[in-house]
Order: structure tokens, then C-alpha cells, then sequence
């Protein structure tokens, strides 16, 4: 099957409503992968039925609509398992390709490429960990289900904590945890070191982060006893038609359905997080 063929017939805007990406982030993909699979001396295994461009086109639709490699092996005249090896294999050479990576923690501690940050949390559905005990006397959830459940969200979630640059408004760097895990916690086991001259710009979630780094802006709260100023209120509305571009880049993330709906697998979360990261960047 030639699915590519049907698909580069179409305009550039129609092409990334079905991908979730440019068509030069799609070449570009395909540009690595053809110059590995051409300088690897050792074959793995038969060549595949499917050219390259296909092969990425049905990463690219897991991606963006999170179908099961069952249907993705239908759709490509594939077994299910040989789809999953496809898509793990693809995912392995553009990771250790080195041009699909973040700048990362350390980028931070240079304050001449980055005059402020904006960080926020979002958060994916997770599939439930099974229950280990069989005793049906003891209903309890496991300890895996307790460090998945989001309070918030009242199921079973994985937490990304985006940093962003205000100015480019690019994907600084990524950070993950369990969906229990509050959000500035989730700060503070990052480990993160930032500038003192960098802006830092956090939401209600973080309070008490001001005690680790200064130069930091957080919204207002109210109190029952104490309802928030005129002034206040137009410090936070400042505030918030700043932060929005973080918003921005979570609802990108939201693009790729893997990321929206549940997400299956209990294995390679963060690889396809900073995989979408950096197609976002």
C-alpha cells in the first residue's frame, strides 16, 4: 500500500490536519531515517513492504490519532506486531539522531539567550494499573494506582511540566511524573537551577516557589477575609495575557490524540513527549 502517494497530493494546511505536522518536519524525518537505514552495514532482518515515506506517515498517524497498531497494521498491510516494531524502531533513530532533542535544564543558567520562562503543568489519561492483589476481602487500590491518581483530575493521569521561553515561546525543556504528584512538587524534584536575572512566571499551584528563586511572578490569591483589590485583579489579568502562550503550547500537545486520550502503553512516555516537543519547536 502507497498511502503517501494520496496524501502529497494535498495542500500544506490539509497535510497537517491529518499529520499534526509541517510537511517539512515530515521530509525532515524522512531525510534522517533514509541516511541511517543507506549508512547501517548490517541489514536487520527482510527489507520492509512499505517504502520509508509510509513508515513515517504511519508513525505520524499514531500519533495523531492514537489507533491501536491492530488498525494501523490493517491500514498498512502489516501484522500488528510488525507495526509496533516499525513505529519503535523509527522512534529509536530520530531520538539518537541527535537533531530531535531540547536544550534542556542546563540552558537555563545562561540568562544572554533567555530573558524569561513561563511554566506550567498539563496532563495526559493514563491507563489504569492492574490491581496485584487477588483478595477480594481487601479492596484497596495498589500503591502503582495511588502515584497515578490525579485529585484534580479524578482518574488515573501522567503529569508534563513545560518550560517555555517567553520570547521565542520554544519548548525549553520537559519533566514528567505520576499524576499524584503535586505540581510543585513535581518542580522541586526537577532540580531546576535558573538565573537570577531570568523572569520566571508560574501560576497559583506554585506557591512558596518565590523561597527558591527570586525574580519570580505568581497570581494573587484571595482569602475569605481578604477578596482581592482592583489593582489585584489587574495584576492578575497582566499576568494571565502573559502566561497564555504556555496554554498555547499545551494545546498543541492536545493536537496528537496520544496525548489527549488515554495513553495505552506503560512504556516510552517521555521519548514521545520530547518526540512531540521538539516537532512543536
Amino acid at each position: 500500500m502507497n498511502n503517501y502517494a494520496a496524501l502529497k497530493k494535498v495542500s500544506n494546511t490539509k497535510f497537517r490536519r491529518y499529520t499534526g505536522v509541517t510537511r517539512f518536519v515530515f521530509d525532515f524525518c524522512v531525510l534522517l531515517i533514509r541516511a541511517y537505514f543507506e549508512q547501517t552495514k548490517i541489514k536487520e532482518g527482510r527489507p520492509s513492504n512499505l517504502s520509508i515515506e509510509d513508515q513515517v506517515l504511519m508513525m505520524f498517524e499514531y500519533y495523531r490519532e492514537n489507533r491501536t497498531f491492530f488498525h494501523l497494521g490493517l491500514s498498512y498491510g502489516l501484522s500488528e506486531s510488525n507495526a509496533y516494531r516499525t513505529i519503535i524502531k523509527l522512534e529509536d533513530i530520530l531520538i539518537q539522531s541527535g537533531y530531535f532533542k531540547l536544550d534542556g535544564k542546563k540552558a537555563l543558567l545562561d540568562d544572554k539567550k533567555i530573558k524569561g520562562i513561563i511554566v506550567d503543568v498539563t496532563e495526559t489519561p493514563a491507563q489504569r494499573p492492574k490491581k496485584k492483589r487477588r483478595n477480594k476481602r481487601n479492596i484497596k487500590r495498589s500503591s502503582k494506582q495511588k502515584r497515578k491518581y490525579s485529585g484534580k483530575k479524578k482518574r488515573h493521569t501522567h503529569k508534563i511540566q513545560l518550560i517555555i521561553d517567553t520570547d521565542t515561546r520554544q519548548i525549553i525543556s520537559v519533566h514528567f511524573e505520576k499524576g499524584a504528584c503535586h505540581d510543585f512538587k513535581l518542580y522541586k524534584n526537577a532540580k531546576i537551577r535558573v538565573h537570577p536575572n531570568i523572569k520566571k512566571q508560574f501560576d497559583s499551584g506554585y506557591q512558596g516557589v518565590q523561597k527558591l528563586h527570586t525574580n519570580t511572578e505568581l497570581p494573587i490569591k484571595a482569602s475569605k477575609k481578604h477578596p482581592l483589590t482592583k489593582e489585584q485583579k489587574r495584576s492578575n489579568r497582566k499576568l494571565a495575557k502573559e502566561r497564555v502562550y504556555v496554554e498555547h503550547s499545551n494545546s498543541k500537545f492536545k493536537v496528537f490524540n496520544l496525548l489527549e486520550n488515554r495513553f495505552r502503553s506503560h512504556s516510552r512516555f517521555g521519548l514521545r513527549v520530547t518526540l512531540i516537543a521538539c516537532f512543536i519547536n
